[in-house]
């Protein structure tokens, strides 16, 4: 396994920057989506 790879290292850096941003964004969706439910009469 060659260890110079800078498009496999710059695609594991994109998706970590992605699983980190979309990760916040689900938990804030769950709990709008719950507030949501809980405010419905």
């Amino acid at each position: 396994m060659p260890v110079r790879r800078p498009p496999s290292a710059g695609r594991l850096r994109v998706v970590n920057a992605a699983g980190s941003a979309i990760i916040p964004g689900l938990t804030v969706a769950a709990r709008r989506i719950r507030t949501a439910r809980t405010q419905q009469p």
